[in-house]
Order: structure tokens, then C-alpha cells, then sequence
């Protein structure tokens, strides 16, 4: 019977073959970009670890915003699809969209009716099981979209949700204080501006920074991107700020080091 060993192998096998077969399965527009085969193969066994720890990244980052909100309704995902109060802004209101377009699209897999969601949980009996299979299908994409969204979810509840403060606590601390996650990793072309950023951007901005190098990394590695691009770093898509990432091998291993190890504390 095939092991995990024996899967590893095959994989590995593939990177080991000869230029020319190399070349045929991966492109030879990769294989320039990339900068050759060995490059390649160093990369494959850097990725072996990333992939895990982007993963274990995603449950986490998904457990905590859910653990925040279940504190104000243990329904919160269909509190938010039937959510129809004021929304500030394009920007607010597109990603609300898209939001509940993610939820639409996985209740439908679940037996609902596009035209009678209302019903469909209405009737639901096991409530707390649907929102556990919502939340697991919801794709990374959407818990990122949630962190921008903390004024919807403040109104919703009337409460203070501070996603800063329950998901990524250290960055509720001045960067001054503890720059060990985030800030210590953060660039701008221009110093003036990073000292603003650092010593005045607040909490939640913070967050939403943290949150879009993370889509950045985990974007380029789902898709078979090369991570590690000369005179490409990974930029925020923060409105907020311009800054980046600088995208080498050590200080992304480094800044995904950091975010695990606040999840210990």
C-alpha cells in the first residue's frame, strides 16, 4: 500500500529529472523566471514548510475571529447575511457584497434556496451545526474581508469587537514597546514616513496590514507563484498606508514565525 513517504518521493522525483524533462513539465517561462532548475528545487523545500505554516495560520486566524464574535451570538454569520443596516463608503459596501455572496454560495451546497434563505434557517434545526460547516467552508479570503469589517460588526452589536485586541493582541501594544511581530518586518521608501506609521497607526490598521502580507504570501503560494521576487516586494493593499514587505527568504520565514509564535501566548 502507497505511504506518505512514497507520495513524497514521487514528487520529489520530479525535480530531480533532467533539464530537459524539467523544463517540459514546469515551462520554460518558469524555469527562466524562477531563475533555473537548482533555484527551483531550493524553493520546492522551502515551500514544504510554508504551506504548513500558512495553513495552520488560516484555522487559527478563522478559530479566533469566530471565538470573538460567538461572544456576542453564537449565529453570527447569519446574523451578518440578514444584516441590513447602513453601510459607510464603496469600499464598506462592495465587500459586504462579497461577504454575503461567500455565505449565499456555501448555504446553497448545504440544501438552501437562493430565494428563501430567511426559510431555509428559519427551519434549520441543527443551527449551531450549519454555522460550524458555514465556517469551515468559508475561504480565506472571506476572514480577511471580516477583519476590514469591524464597523458593521461594532453596529450589529453595539459593542466594541476590536479585532486588533482578540485576534493579534501584540499589535494592541506601541511598536516601540514589542516590534518583534510586524512592525520590525514593515518598510517604506520613505524613514519619515514609516516613524508616522509606526508610532501612530492605530490597532486595527495594523491588523488589516498584517492580514493583506498574509493574503499576499498565501495568494503566490496557492497559485504555484515564485515567492521570493527581485524588486518585488509584497506590498499592503491597505488604502491606509504604503508600505511593504520586503519579500527575502529570511524575512518571510521570520515574519511567519512571529505571527505563530503570538498565537502562543
Amino acid at each position: 500500500m502507497p505511504t506518505l513517504q512514497n507520495l513524497n518521493n514521487a514528487v520529489d522525483r520530479l525535480y530531480l529529472t533532467d533539464k530537459t524533462t524539467f523544463i517540459h513539465n514546469f515551462s520554460i517561462q518558469r524555469y527562466q523566471s524562477i531563475g533555473g532548475q537548482e533555484k527551483y528545487q531550493k524553493y520546492f523545500e522551502i515551500t514544504k514548510s510554508l504551506y504548513p505554516a500558512i495553513a495552520t495560520i488560516e484555522i487559527i486566524l478563522r478559530n479566533k475571529i469566530n471565538n470573538t464574535l460567538t461572544k456576542h451570538s453564537a449565529y453570527w454569520i447569519m446574523d451578518f447575511y440578514f444584516y441590513e443596516g447602513e453601510v459607510k463608503g464603496n469600499f464598506g459596501k462592495e465587500i459586504t457584497l462579497k461577504m454575503k455572496d461567500s455565505i449565499l454560495k456555501v448555504l446553497l451546497t448545504l440544501g438552501a434556496k437562493s430565494n428563501d434563505i430567511e426559510g431555509f434557517w428559519e427551519k434549520c434545526k441543527e443551527k449551531e451545526a450549519i454555522h460550524y460547516s458555514i465556517l469551515s467552508k468559508l475561504t480565506f479570503g472571506f476572514w480577511i474581508m471580516v477583519l476590514h469589517n469591524e464597523k458593521i460588526f461594532n453596529n450589529l452589536y453595539q459593542a466594541d469587537i476590536n479585532f486588533a485586541k482578540n485576534v493579534f493582541p501584540k499589535l494592541e501594544e506601541r511598536p516601540t514597546k514589542d516590534p518583534s511581530l510586524f512592525f520590525s518586518f514593515l518598510h517604506h521608501e520613505s524613514k519619515a514616513t514609516l516613524k508616522i506609521i509606526k508610532d501612530r497607526l492605530f490597532p486595527s490598521h495594523r491588523t488589516l496590514i498584517l492580514a493583506s502580507f498574509l493574503t499576499s504570501i498565501r495568494n503566490r503560494l496557492s497559485h504555484c507563484e515564485f515567492l521570493f521576487k527581485e524588486k518585488k516586494n509584497i506590498t499592503t493593499k491597505s488604502s491606509k498606508v504604503k508600505a511593504y514587505l520586503k519579500d527575502t527568504q529570511s524575512n518571510v520565514i521570520r515574519y511567519l514565525v512571529c505571527i505563530l509564535e503570538s498565537f502562543e501566548d
